[in-house]
């Protein structure tokens, strides 16, 4: 298993420091992956490394658009994801999924078929959302391979220290409780289909 990622040092621009907000992460789980050598792995994607590019994870699957191949990621702590930074190597778009759990209906769609530049790094905004998981959902590629994936965010344990109580409620709590919470499940078609079916 996967230890979790450390946390980047602090960074000096100018006068100024500036602490990178690097959310600790390990792997949660894999979905329809084949990997041909140990340093091609999933576990490769989070590892510290000089250059983003020194290892890959690549995918060797047979690629169906019925089942993606897809990694899901666990986050140290309920956490307010800013942004996924990804160092892309040839995926042509992912879909992002967010959740507090990783049931079949608990994970909620941020970003849909975002297309990736290859061979860069791209940073594709979340917005602050609460979450634990993260799912990595590759839509596409020759073949599908990344070489490095960190999350940017906040810590939720720390938004009432910097922040106070009324802040932490207005963004953490409140939005939890909106995205999460049971009125969640009727707005989502399958769930109330499902639960039609009992």
């Amino acid at each position: 298993m996967a230890t979790f990622t450390e946390k980047a040092p602090k960074t000096t621009i100018g006068n100024v420091t500036k602490g990178n907000s690097w959310l600790p992460t390990k792997i949660h789980s894999t979905n329809n992956l084949y990997a041909s050598a140990t340093h091609c792995s999933p576990n490769s994607l989070i590892e510290p490394k000089l250059n983003p590019s020194d290892t890959k994870w690549i995918s060797y699957s047979q690629f169906s658009h019925l089942n993606c191949p897809s990694i899901t990621f666990r986050l140290g702590e309920k956490s307010l994801l800013s942004y996924v930074e990804i160092h892309n190597a040839h995926t042509s778009a992912v879909t992002i999924q967010v959740g507090m759990n990783t049931g079949s209906h608990n994970m909620i769609t941020i970003k849909e078929n975002y297309k990736l530049a290859r061979n860069r790094m791209n940073e594709v905004p979340i917005g602050h959302i609460p979450c634990k998981f993260v799912r990595i959902i590759c839509l596409g590629g020759k073949p599908v391979s990344l070489n490095q994936i960190r999350f940017n965010g906040i810590n939720t344990l720390s938004v009432n220290e910097r922040m106070g109580a009324s802040t932490e409620y207005l963004l953490y709590r409140a939005t939890e409780n909106i995205l999460y919470g049971p009125s969640l499940r009727v707005s989502r078609p399958l769930a109330k289909k499902a639960e039609e079916k009992r």
